[in-house]
């Protein structure tokens, strides 16, 4: 099945993040270690947004990229875009849809559990 590509109107914010592993070593890893509760999507998918953020200065290159949405709550609420900069991590940006009830503040500290989850550490950086 293809999957529709993603507009940035869907969105109702952008959160900006640096990672670094610590125990995951590689995208691979972490996409080990999330493979169960999260599903995956073609990165592609997401031009208009990756577009966005290179023209916001938020991204430039990549080795590696990934995108993934939970694999239980349908209509997703949250995408989770991660991009492999180098051997020690990179960036990861949280999409939340307009179907999400999160608040912001919740999104910032779920990302401590979900960087553990994963196998990252996760700082933030802005609203994109």
């Amino acid at each position: 099945m293809v999957m529709p590509r993603h507009s940035l109107t869907e969105f109702r914010r952008i959160i900006a993040f640096d990672y670094r592993f610590n125990g995951s070593k590689s995208l691979d890893d972490v996409a080990e270690r999330l493979s169960c509760k999260f599903e995956f999507e073609d990165v592609y998918n997401f031009e208009e947004v990756i577009c966005h953020l290179r023209s916001g200065g938020f991204l430039q290159d990549w080795e590696k990229a990934m995108a993934i949405k939970s694999a239980v709550v349908y209509p997703p609420m949250i995408y989770f875009l991660f991009f492999q900069i180098n051997n020690l991590g990179g960036k990861l940006f949280v999409l939340e849809t307009d179907e999400s009830w999160y608040s912001y503040e919740k999104i910032l500290l779920s990302m401590r559990s979900f960087g553990k989850n994963a196998g990252i550490v996760c700082n933030f950086i802005s609203l994109c």
